[in-house]
């Protein structure tokens, strides 16, 4: 099966300077385009010719090209990719604090990671942690323009720009053609070739099980280096999440001859980011250097980044507040609170993740192969009182997709079911499905993904009868559980990849790559492709609501509402950005410190 729910989006990236577009300019504009209908006024709207400007507008990208089109349309989110909504408290991006100042070259960040990655490959694993480092270590062909000013709720940091290519061309409603930055060098000395941009390219989309961004690609019919310095990707059929999906943090370009020689890249980190691997203890620290042949000027400014392994929240928090670490991310407000006593100078950004969790049900297990008990499980569910004692009351309900998709998602209390907690219908449902007295069940969980909320929930199972034992697991182990099916139910937390389908035909759809629990069926296939194949951004809007409301109704997955983060640094860190996951490498390519 292709990857379905996707629009039409055919862009350029390339070099003139005008006015950078978001994933909601390109998703409007794309659909004009690609239906055929305005585009000479859009054009002439967009500054006259045939040019449609994407610039980017950080410290860094601003030396590079901007991105042009063509006679194309726009990327992301009209498709359906992150229409983050224009930041209107200053919590919501770096603070004067963050940013103010002359930036020094020099010294060492301390940070940390709550798990070790189970691998360093960056075109096999997805998982948060090993994508914040990669993030360092990696380019894309584009990337989103995350940077100082920039912050996780602005239009900014969804907005494709210029990476290792210079620009792309949409030749036609099929053929991209990616033009390369020259002189760019591996982390090894050697330089970056379009045959390795092709080689990564094809190499992610492995239709095997170890790649687990696949999904993604399954449009694509080819990639070719059809010159030194350019890579053309010829599709299937048009595919609106192209342009996202190369910008994505998982879409990374990796050396040909590396994994030539090595088979993969598990073990090694050869990219062109700003900075490289100087060393690995698994279990203990890894220690990133200064890439000095980096190819962007001035970047980054600090020598090196000691990241400590550290599982434990308590001593993530006690190293924040004795100065071991620098930056962290406090598990919720109460914390965070305790924290300012401690050091009353810390410097936060909150803001609203992009980002799903829940508790999976595993269709082929019974009793979850009932609608009803799935039902009856999600009547027991008081988000409200989820968000109370596990955010502090700092959070929103949300269901099928994340809310943060603004303009696409359906509002909660529009969506099915949303007279939830119903304990008296909850135990309807069980007892027309053959539970009246309950049953006894397993959660796998760990600890960062969805427990605390799962914990939660577990308690609310109590009123219908349903007694759920959370089993807390390692965090390789529990990755295994989830990729591999083997689970009753699981909680667990899905971040951000660009497009809406990301979150509905990636893990639902029959044959995805990430449904966990044989979730979907042939109705659900038939709207998602639907989606997949419809231009006008209303029409496709209105299969994604109908898509939600199944998701809903249905109960594959029992969700949890959406939280907030809080990002703290100490005041001598300067020019750090608060990121979505899995994008949070970018916040750390202008750090300095101011000490």
């Amino acid at each position: 099966m292709g990857v379905v729910g996707r629009q039409k989006q055919p862009q350029s990236i390339g070099e003139d300077r005008s006015p950078g577009l978001s994933r909601r300019d390109l998703l409007q504009r794309g659909a004009l385009l690609g239906a055929g209908v305005l585009a000479a006024p859009l054009l002439a709207a967009c500054g006259g010719g045939s040019t449609v400007g994407l610039t980017a507008t950080s410290a860094s990208a601003s030396t590079q090209p901007a991105a042009t089109s063509g006679s194309g349309s726009g990327s992301t989110s009209g498709t359906g990719g992150t229409s983050a909504t224009p930041e209107t408290s200053a919590s919501a991006s770096p603070s004067a604090e963050q940013t103010s100042g002359q930036p020094k070259k020099g010294g060492t960040l301390k940070w940390y990671l709550p798990d070790d990655p189970p691998d360093l490959d960056p075109q096999m694993q997805t998982t948060s942690s090993l994508q914040w480092v990669l993030g360092m270590c990696y380019n894309g062909l584009l990337r989103y323009n995350v940077g100082p000013g920039n912050g996780p709720e602005s239009e900014a940091a969804a907005t494709p720009v210029p990476d290792l290519a210079l620009k792309y061309e949409n030749v036609d409603e099929l053929t991209y053609v990616f033009h390369l930055r020259q002189g760019v060098k591996f982390h090894d000395g050697t330089d970056l070739t379009a045959e390795d941009v092709a080689f990564s390219l094809n190499r992610i989309r492995t239709d095997s099980p170890e790649f687990q961004r696949a999904y993604a690609f399954a449009p694509v019919d080819s990639v070719e280096a059809t010159t030194p310095d350019s890579v053309t990707i010829k599709l299937k059929e048009p595919y609106a999440a192209l342009i996202n999906e190369i910008a994505a943090a998982y879409t990374r370009i990796a050396p040909k001859h590396v994994i030539d020689e090595k088979g993969d890249m598990k073990q090694v980190i050869v990219g062109t980011g700003p900075f490289k691997l100087k060393s690995y203890q698994r279990g203990q620290q890894m220690v990133l250097e200064r890439n000095d042949d980096y190819f962007e000027p001035d970047i980054p400014y600090l020598d090196s980044i000691e990241i400590a392994i550290m599982p434990d929240n308590s001593s993530q928090l006690a190293a924040f507040n004795s100065h071991a670490i620098d930056i962290y991310q406090p598990a919720n407000s109460s914390q965070l609170d305790t924290m300012k006593k401690v050091n009353p100078d810390i410097v936060v950004t909150e803001y609203a993740p992009m980002g799903l969790n829940g508790i999976g049900c595993n269709t082929q297990v019974k009793p979850f192969d009932d609608v009803r008990v799935r039902q009856a499980l999600w009547y027991a569910i008081d988000q409200q009182k989820i968000i109370d004692i596990v955010y502090a009351g700092h959070g929103s309900k949300q269901r099928a997709v994340p809310a943060t998709y603004a303009g696409w998602v359906v509002p909660y209390d529009q969506l099915p079911m949303s007279d939830a907690p119903n304990i008296d219908k909850a135990k309807a449902l069980l007892k027309e499905a053959g539970y009246e007295n309950g049953f006894k069940v397993k959660c796998k969980s760990v600890y960062r993904y969805s427990q605390k909320e799962a914990t939660v929930a577990a308690q609310l199972f109590k009123a219908i009868g349903v007694d759920m034992e959370i089993v807390d697991m390692e965090y390789g182990a529990f990755l295994t559980a989830r990729n591999n099916g083997d689970f009753d139910l699981i909680a667990f937390a899905l971040a951000p990849f660009g497009d809406i389908s990301d979150f509905t035909a990636a893990l639902y759809g029959t044959q995805a790559s990430r449904n966990y629990g044989h979730w979907g069926d042939a109705d659900l296939d038939a709207l998602l492709e639907k989606g997949d194949k419809e231009l006008d951004v209303d029409k496709r809007k209105a299969i994604y609501a109908d898509i939600q409301k199944m998701l809903a109704e249905k109960c594959w997955v029992i969700d949890f509402p959406e939280d907030k983060l809080f990002d703290a640094v100490h005041p001598y860190v300067k020019g750090f950005v608060s990121a979505q996951n899995p994008e949070r490498g970018l916040g750390f390519w202008h750090v300095w410190l101011d000490k």
